[in-house]
């Protein structure tokens, strides 16, 4: 999730998929369980590097299961063989990139031998080793889980280096990730103010001060431009066939020679410009191009926020687990309870207990379940930091209690 910068410091530029371009701010990295908490976020400088993220969560959590790294489920953009390699201390699965849809949903039926459902939809599925290899030569092979939707038929690929759990749970991690879709970020986002700051502090330097060379984005522009006039010059060419004469030979035609002597110069110049672009660096620090350095921001109020941003998503995924039990129909279930927490009341303080009475929701069922949502809460003997202890009931008015 993007986070961008309005200040007039210069800093690092991140992608903003909103707008669809480069924009400054930082790039933050959420994580969540197999249910759906969030259990680890990462702020990090500009577009951020989801690959040092991801060892970065393997090894924190790590310790907690024995040393065996937890499984890691991204998006695409984890994608390529030297992303891969680099990430052979983890175990990650991740969707299958280009792959040809089209060959997939012509893979016959016989092939798909299990079976499994998630978030309401049946899906197919069988498991194959494949070897991906890029163009410097590297390879590595994977584990390749092939899963068609029974419904419409879409076929997809999902790829993954663990060798601890089965095809199935493989599958399905892909397929659960953030949930039935992934408005999880739109949805915090409403509710939370993702792109929200505390405070902007920006006093160090930051340690990456790298930028494209100069020199070397001249000279590739360069061979943009020569390599654009060359295949003008080839067409052009073509459209101008070789006259005989009658005797066979060619004739000379001025025009088309000038031409190929153009084209010869240019193919000389690109084969300069290649050479000079293979020795030239391609990224310099800033202080050597005499552009002021990049500033970076503090993290530790954004820090905070992205906290408590988990504890009340994490507070309502339980809360809408607890408010199940009494409203079955999961269309209502996150509507009642946005409305049940956001209902206005009173509230008493007393030396022993702070009470908190809510105004009853106008459906007579909602209404029922608000009041044993309240219930299984006080059941719960939740005490605040100075020791009173908090409870909530439901009433019209201070002085009615629905009972």
């Amino acid at each position: 999730h993007f986070v961008p910068y309005s200040g007039k410091e210069k800093v690092h530029k991140g992608y903003c998929t909103q707008r669809n371009l480069m924009m400054p701010g930082r790039t933050e990295f959420f994580a969540h369980d197999s249910v759906g908490n969030v259990v680890y976020f990462d702020i990090q400088e500009g577009k951020g590097d989801i690959h040092e993220s991801s060892r970065e969560i393997s090894d924190q959590f790590r310790s907690g299961k024995g040393g065996i790294a937890p499984l890691v489920v991204v998006d695409r953009e984890l994608w390529g063989v030297d992303h891969f390699i680099s990430l052979s201390g983890c175990r990650f699965v991740t969707w299958e990139k280009n792959c040809d849809k089209a060959l997939l949903g012509q893979l016959p039926a016989s092939l798909f031998t299990g079976r499994l459902k998630v978030n309401g939809k049946e899906y197919l599925h069988f498991e194959e080793n494949k070897i991906y290899r890029n163009n410097a030569g590297k390879s590595i092979e994977l584990r390749r889980i092939i899963v068609r939707n029974t419904e419409d038929g879409e076929t997809l690929a999902v790829v993954s280096n663990d060798r601890i759990e089965d095809t199935a749970t493989l599958a399905e991690s892909m397929l659960k990730r953030w949930g039935c879709s992934e408005n999880s970020f739109k949805h915090m986002g409403v509710r939370t103010q993702m792109h929200y700051n505390p405070q902007w502090e920006i006093r160090e330097e930051s340690d990456a001060q790298q930028v494209t060379n100069p020199e070397y984005l001249q000279l590739t522009k360069k061979l943009r431009d020569k390599k654009l006039k060359l295949n003008m010059i080839c067409k052009a060419l073509g459209k101008k066939e070789v006259a005989l004469k009658k005797d066979g030979t060619p004739r000379k035609t001025p025009a088309r020679d000038r031409m190929i002597a153009q084209k010869k110069a240019l193919e000389a110049e690109i084969d300069q410009l290649k050479e000079q672009i293979d020795g030239c660096e391609r990224r310099v620090d800033s202080t050597e191009t005499g552009e002021a350095p990049f500033k970076v921001i503090d993290n530790e109020s954004k820090n905070w926020w992205n906290l408590t941003e988990m504890l009340f998503w994490n507070m309502r995924k339980k809360l809408a687990g607890e408010l199940f039990a009494y409203l079955p129909d999961e269309r209502d279930l996150l509507p009642v309870l946005d409305a049940i927490t956001s209902a206005r009341g009173w509230i008493k303080s007393t030396k022993e207990s702070l009470i908190v009475r809510l105004e009853p929701l106008e459906v007579a069922r909602f209404k029922d379940a608000q009041v044993q949502l309240c219930r299984k809460m006080n059941n719960e003997k939740i005490k605040l930091p100075n020791g009173k202890l908090l409870q909530f009931d439901v009433g019209s008015d201070p002085y009615s209690v629905q009972k």
